[in-house]
């Protein structure tokens, strides 16, 4: 996805936040209730604020759990990661500018970015496949293009979720049971668990046991 791409696609949140009122019948229960407990899991702080720090301290996080040294090219690939999901995802949300990103704030952009009348939602979907693909790449510990039961733990640990709960949802999510889910997959999972209105859906076991 080049600049000009990740750019349209904040300017098209951005457009739905300033242009339109949140209106909760735009989502249905089961997708708003999915992207509550996904905005908090990111809140790092728990102050129901989500912030770019919360990003670093989530990569940090993330490389402790794996072991990797702190200034390394992998430490580094990690926390480019998170930055990058802070920039593609949220930054462009913070619609007035207070470099905090508020859950009233995801709401107002979700009325719009889930409305296909409102975006190009091949394009975003396009986009955030990408997004995705570049985060998942940097927990790639061994760099096999898929990430093992213990890669996606940390990932999810990062976030809250207890070790019993990330073994449930990887096991879901590795439908395969080849103990391995592989970068595309997993991050295709992301994208689906915010757009799905199915309730048996693999993807909502993505942040863990739904």
């Amino acid at each position: 996805m080049s600049a000009h791409a990740g750019v349209t696609f904040q300017r098209l949140v951005s457009t739905s936040i300033t242009q339109r009122r949140y209106d909760q019948a735009m989502l249905s229960s089961f997708q708003l209730r999915k992207l509550v407990l996904g905005y908090y899991r990111w809140d790092t702080t728990k102050d129901g604020l989500v912030r770019a720090s919360d990003f670093e301290e989530l990569g940090r996080r993330v490389a402790g759990s794996l072991g990797v040294d702190s200034g390394s090219d992998q430490y580094e690939s990690i926390l480019n990661g998170y930055r990058g999901v802070w920039a593609a995802y949220w930054q462009g949300l913070d619609a007035d500018g207070d470099n905090a990103v508020t859950l009233q704030e995801v709401l107002a952009a979700a009325e719009g970015g889930l409305d296909p009348s409102a975006v190009n939602v091949e394009e975003v979907a396009a986009f955030a496949k990408q997004t995705n693909l570049r985060l998942v790449g940097a927990l790639d510990a061994n760099g096999d293009g898929e990430l093992e039961a213990e890669e996606y733990t940390a990932f999810v640990g990062a976030l809250g979720v207890s070790e019993e709960n990330a073994a449930k949802a990887f096991g879901k999510l590795d439908s395969n049971g080849d103990g391995k889910l592989s970068a595309e997959e997993i991050a295709v999972a992301w994208g689906e668990y915010y757009a799905s209105d199915d309730p048996s859906a693999t993807s909502n076991w993505f942040y863990g046991e739904f």
